[in-house]
C-alpha cells in the first residue's frame, strides 16, 4: 500500500508563491468577516441593552451604527495589512 504525504510538493517557486497569495486572500476574507460580524453582534447587544436603559431609539441607533461602522474600519485594516497595504508615515 503506498503511502500518502501530508506535505504538498511544489515543482516551481511560482506555484508556491501563488498557493500562499491565494491561501492569503482567503484567510484576509474570513478573519476580517468575523471581526466586522462580532462588532454588528456587540452592537445589537448594546443597542438592546441602552433601549432597557430608557435611552431613546435614536440615540440607540446612533451608537449602534458607530460600533458596526468601527467593525468595518477594523476589518478594512485587517484586510489591507494582510495584502500587504502599507500607509507612508509622517
Amino acid at each position: 500500500m503506498p503511502r500518502i504525504s501530508d506535505r504538498r510538493d511544489f515543482e516551481s517557486p511560482e506555484k508556491l508563491i501563488t498557493g500562499l497569495v491565494a491561501r492569503l486572500r482567503h484567510h484576509a476574507l474570513w478573519d476580517s468577516l468575523a471581526v466586522f460580524l462580532l462588532f454588528s453582534h456587540l452592537a445589537c447587544g448594546l443597542r438592546a441593552v441602552l433601549l432597557g436603559h430608557d435611552a431613546t431609539e435614536k440615540r440607540a441607533n446612533r451608537i449602534a451604527r458607530a460600533v458596526i461602522g468601527l467593525g468595518g474600519v477594523i476589518a478594512l485594516v485587517i484586510i489591507s495589512a494582510m495584502l500587504g497595504v502599507h500607509v507612508a508615515g509622517a
